[in-house]
Order: C-alpha cells, then sequence, then structure tokens
C-alpha cells in the first residue's frame, strides 16, 4: 500500500498506516492478503458475469464498490485525502469529483472509443488510462477498478 499520507486524517488505524477495514485488522501485510483473496474472487466473478453496461462515473464506481465492498465502508466513494505514490503526486483530492466528470463526458463524446481506427482507439484508450491513473479516485484498488473497467469497455 505504501501511499505518502497523513495518517491522523486518513482513514487509518491510529498510529499506523492500515487502513480502515470491516475485519478491523491492524497489520498491513495481513490486511492486504485478505484483500487479495477478496479481490481476486470478485474481479473473476465480475468477469464471468458483469454486472454493469453504463461506462460512465456511476459505472466505474460500481465496480470498485462491488470489489471492495466487503473491506471498506467507503467502498466506491471518491477519496477525502491527498495522495502520491512513489514521487508521483495524483489529483488533489478536491479535484477528483470534477476531473472524473470531465473523463466520462469525454469518454461519452468520443462513442467508448467506438468506429475508431486503430491507431486513434489505441491513443484514447491509453490517454483514458493514464488520465484515471493521475486522477486516482479511490483510497485504495485503483487499478484493478481501472483494468476491470477497461476490460469490460473493451469487449
Amino acid at each position: 500500500m505504501s501511499y505518502s499520507i497523513d495518517t491522523l486524517q486518513s482513514d487509518c488505524y491510529e498510529g499506523t498506516s492500515c487502513l480502515i477495514n470491516k475485519f478491523g485488522i491492524k497489520d498491513e501485510v495481513i490486511l492486504k492478503e485478505l484483500e487479495t483473496t477478496i479481490t481476486l474472487n470478485k474481479i473473476t466473478e465480475y468477469s464471468l458475469n458483469p454486472l454493469f453496461y453504463s461506462f460512465d462515473v456511476q459505472h466505474y464506481k460500481s465496480i470498485h464498490r462491488y470489489l471492495f465492498g466487503d473491506i471498506y465502508d467507503w467502498a466506491g466513494e471518491y477519496r477525502t485525502v491527498d495522495m502520491s505514490k512513489k514521487g508521483t503526486n495524483f489529483a488533489k483530492a478536491e479535484s477528483v469529483e470534477k476531473l472524473m466528470s470531465n473523463c466520462f463526458k469525454r469518454l461519452n463524446d468520443k462513442n467508448l472509443f467506438q468506429g475508431l481506427k486503430f491507431d486513434d482507439f489505441v491513443d484514447e484508450f491509453v490517454d483514458f488510462y493514464c488520465v484515471t491513473n493521475m486522477i486516482h479516485p479511490f483510497r485504495e484498488g485503483n487499478g484493478r477498478t481501472q483494468r476491470l473497467f477497461l476490460t469490460q469497455l473493451i469487449n
């Protein structure tokens, strides 16, 4: 998890960098193992039977809620703290909602990238990936949510 955050204000147990979770686990290693097991099962289930098809912001948030709702109360909700990881600063928390709205408006305006020439599709797809990654809308689980959404988008 190794994010740069202030644990006093970031949904972590006091004196730790372990996210508050529905299991009361305060050890990051144990939580990470449990989170990996749960989300891997959820990703497999979802891949076999996708639940959402609107390809809008709510769809994206619903995937996150589906993957992480058994672990975190805030699953599917935008983060409320600023974050960075390995020297990369993500979008300010107060900007996330507007940036995500703009990103998905563009996806909709581009007709979900359907009908584009291959090179144009690749450019748009990569741009969407990069933008959603830099926004990093959730406190945890951004990559898994992003991969599942994009896999569904291209299928």
